[in-house]
């Protein structure tokens, strides 16, 4: 199998390293005529020719092949490690080549490097991350040097983050449902890695209760029945999938818990769980705080004016169970808003609409604070023991533009990230160029592109930007979706990227770089809030459980928790519970805000978008001081 794997990568690599006939180069940047047509048919050509990489300057453009190429295995990998880089338009296009380039400009310059990857919703960016790794870790192995197994650990981890943060959408069924940017550290003098921490950005909270029609809930949710035991099953009160209200828009759930690929993609986390020393009964814990999440999705709150559903109701002390909840008082935080003025206690029922939307924020809530929770024990197990090492490779994985046939507030934020990509890709470029046309000794150039500086502006202007406008609707009492629509419309009637669009599904739409985007605006107001009512969040601070109660803590101390597993990894979270508590006080005054996520005071609470903005402009300070 190896000498086949070898002949079939030597072929391939063979017919990479010769110039493309037509175009005499594999760097486009080189040919006289290069306009859209010549590279699109360039690039087509290529595809068909099964060379899916090809360089345009600096920038690598992978096209998706779809189905498995020979061009990726061990001795693909040595032959990249082994290989010097080089700078003329003879160097072979391939995503390792990326790994050894910024793997050597690391040990050279002892300058920060970052790879970007970028492009639409299924263009395969994922799996390129993937493919960077692997070569950074063989770029890096020594045998001499470095934490043992950390290199695998490093790799081994992205069936966990996949499981809980991928989902099957419209254009992939693998699709990334959040960003990540990746820290690889680096021992200066030995050039082994040392560590590696994550940050995530943005988790789509809304598909846990609601999915687009063909599309499916995060993976996670349907391994659970692919790989429980029967009997494991009925402890945590599951049915079939199609019988949960979460799951059951995806027509095929049952079938699809039933396949071979969802038995092996739980298999697949579970063998991540073992790698991050995740222990049987921590695992159980996450799976039944799972199971809850699916539960809650069941409840219903009757047809009359107030919302009423009974504490003996079989599926409320199935739900409460796993949540570690008393029924009743689950009930009533569902179903009743309690308040207390000048002493006096007063209790309004909420409707059954308003109950439903309690419900489904709750079970996004705990659904976010879980993934949090899993991004911050993977950290605790790969981040360096110490923080000293200053070299780092970050690679930032982030979601693709994108244009549905129904794009809310999650497409508004995920194009906002793109369009600033775009952005640091054209600054990048054009002042790489203008550099290049200064040594030549060409003293002034004008060069024409797209400058997405007003779009961006749309968005973020301090006082008159979308995101402005947005968090100004949220905070008043009376603000909604059609009075932050209105304000829209009207700030923006004269702005050539805006268009509005009346009637009784309000939406507006944008010019981006890449398209015109339709935006539907219901939804933009309690997305962007993103709160929970008190009672709900007193019930699960005083839960049975101590891994529900960690992850409705206040969130810093909940993030420093689980960085405390570093040293405490093998141990059970509820026989250790006091001491995450003693350690996480101590180290609140260190930890920083989760990409996305609150901060825990309520009444200083931040929206989504907001924090949202904080988080790309922590971002974008990373890649502006490194090296792309």
């Amino acid at each position: 199998e190896r000498e086949r794997e070898r002949e079939n990568c030597q072929t391939l690599m063979t017919a990479m390293a010769q110039p493309y006939t037509t175009l005499q180069t594999h760097n486009l940047a080189e040919i006289s005529v290069l306009d859209e047509h010549s590279l699109l048919t360039a690039i087509r050509d290529r595809y068909e020719s099964d060379l899916i990489y090809t360089y345009v300057g600096e920038i690598l453009i992978a096209t998706n092949p779809f189905r498995p190429l020979p061009i990726y295995g061990h001795s693909a990998m040595l032959s990249f490690k082994h290989t010097a880089a080089r700078t003329d338009s003879n160097e072979v296009p391939h995503i390792f080549a990326v790994s050894r380039r910024a793997y050597e400009s690391l040990l050279t310059t002892q300058r920060d490097q970052v790879c970007i990857i970028s492009g639409e919703s299924g263009a395969g960016k994922t799996e390129s991350c993937k493919f960077l790794l692997r070569q950074l870790m063989e770029m890096s192995k020594s045998p001499l040097y470095g934490v043992p197994g950390l290199e695998s650990k490093i790799i081994e981890v992205n069936p966990l983050l996949e499981a809980f943060g991928n989902a099957q959408t419209v254009m992939n069924d693998n699709s990334s449902r959040f960003g990540k940017y990746i820290s690889l550290r680096f021992d200066g003098t030995h050039g082994n890695v040392v560590g590696a921490t994550i940050n995530q950005y943005l988790l789509e909270k809304s598909r846990v209760a609601v999915q687009n029609s063909g599309e499916r809930n995060f993976h996670v949710f349907y391994y659970l029945f692919a790989g429980l035991p029967e009997d494991m099953l009925k402890r945590v009160h599951l049915r079939k999938p199609s019988q949960h209200r979460y799951l059951a828009a995806f027509k095929e759930a049952d079938q699809f818990c039933q396949s071979e690929s969802c038995l092996e993609g739980f298999l697949r986390m579970k063998e991540c769980m073992d790698v991050v020393e995740m222990s049987y009964e921590h695992a159980l814990e996450v799976f039944q705080l799972l199971a809850g999440i699916i539960l809650i999705g069941d409840l219903d709150f009757g047809q009359g004016d107030a919302a009423f559903v009974s504490p003996s109701n079989g599926r409320v002390i199935d739900c409460a169970r796993m949540l570690g909840l008393d029924p009743p008082a689950l009930c009533r935080a569902l179903t009743v808003s309690t308040n207390v003025t000048r002493g006096e206690v007063i209790s309004i029922n909420y409707s059954p609409e308003k109950a439903a939307d309690g419900r489904d924020a709750t079970a996004k809530a705990i659904y976010g604070r879980l993934f949090n929770y899993i991004v911050s024990f993977v950290n605790g197990v790969l981040a360096p023991e110490q923080d000293a090492f200053a070299n780092r490779i970050g690679i930032l994985d982030i979601f693709g533009f994108e244009n549905f046939e129904h794009n809310s507030f999650e497409q508004f934020c995920i194009n906002l990230a793109n369009e600033q990509l775009q952005h640091f890709f054209n600054e990048h470029i054009f002042r790489q160029e203008k550099e290049e046309l200064r040594k030549e000794g060409v003293k002034s150039v004008n060069i024409e592109y797209r400058d997405n500086t007003p779009i961006l502006n749309l968005f973020l202007n301090k006082s008159s930007g979308m995101l402005a406008i947005l968090d100004e609707q949220t905070q008043f009492p009376k603000g909604s979706d059609m009075t932050c629509h209105a304000k829209f419309n009207d700030q923006y009637k004269k702005n050539p990227i805006y268009t509005a669009h009346r009637g009784r599904q309000p939406r507006f739409a944008i010019k981006h770089y890449a398209n015109e985007v339709s935006y539907e605006v219901s939804g933009f107001i309690d997305k962007n809030r993103d709160t929970l009512s008190e009672n709900i969040l007193d019930l699960f601070k005083n839960s049975r459980f101590a891994l529900a109660r960690t992850l409705f803590v206040d969130e810093s101390l909940a993030r420093a928790q689980t960085l405390v597993r570093r040293r405490q990894v093998s141990m059970h979270l509820s026989r250790t519970s006091s001491k995450y508590m003693r350690s996480a006080h101590r180290s609140k005054a260190r930890s920083t805000p989760a990409l996305g996520q609150g901060q825990g005071n309520r009444k200083n609470k931040k929206t989504v978008s907001n924090q949202f903005k904080q988080s790309l402009e922590m971002l974008m300070r990373k890649l502006n001081t490194a090296q792309p």
